[in-house]
């Protein structure tokens, strides 16, 4: 009995994971976005810095050099993130090419060194075309929980930064 109920735990956990793990690029996905993003608002220490980047050029890459390029690309992007920021925050892919993480403790300095390293690490890059991140940011005080408002925030300065590189 005592082996059915592990060999039962790993499946379940198993299933769990697969069923929150994107797997393109091994971190949380949309599903599990929405089930534990407002839980990590409600309980994370403040400051909360929520982050929303979305990968330059993306379907260029696709469209010049194929889809595995681009994957390729998404996947080097995660790796980047997850190498610039902590174990203990966390990373979800949200859209196809967009992400959101959520960084406790974490204040407009903090947001600003995790900028910083990320250009230095993009800029180490050899993929054989341009790569980067464009960010967007909010920070949530203390008691804040209105999490739509710094989402549409953080969302919006993306825009606004992916345009500029455009532009």
């Amino acid at each position: 009995t005592l082996y059915n109920l592990r060999t039962m735990d790993a499946l379940v956990q198993g299933l769990q994971k697969r069923a929150y793990t994107d797997s393109l690029c091994q971190c949380l996905n949309r599903t599990c976005y929405e089930l534990r993003g407002r839980e990590i608002l409600e309980s994370a220490p403040r400051p909360l810095a929520l982050i929303v980047a979305d990968v330059d050029n993306l379907k260029a890459v696709n469209d010049r050099f194929g889809h595995k390029a681009g994957d390729e690309y998404l996947a080097v992007c995660v790796r980047l993130l997850k190498k610039v920021t902590r174990s203990g925050d966390t990373l979800f892919r949200i859209g196809g090419d967009e992400f959101a993480l959520f960084l406790p403790g974490t204040d407009e300095p903090g947001v600003e060194r995790i900028r910083t390293a990320l250009a230095s690490e993009f800029a180490a890059l050899k993929l054989g075309h341009p790569a980067n991140l464009s960010i967007g940011y909010s920070i949530l005080g203390a008691g804040d929980t209105d999490f739509d408002r710094h989402f549409a925030v953080a969302d919006a300065e993306m825009y606004r930064k992916k345009q500029g590189k455009k532009g």
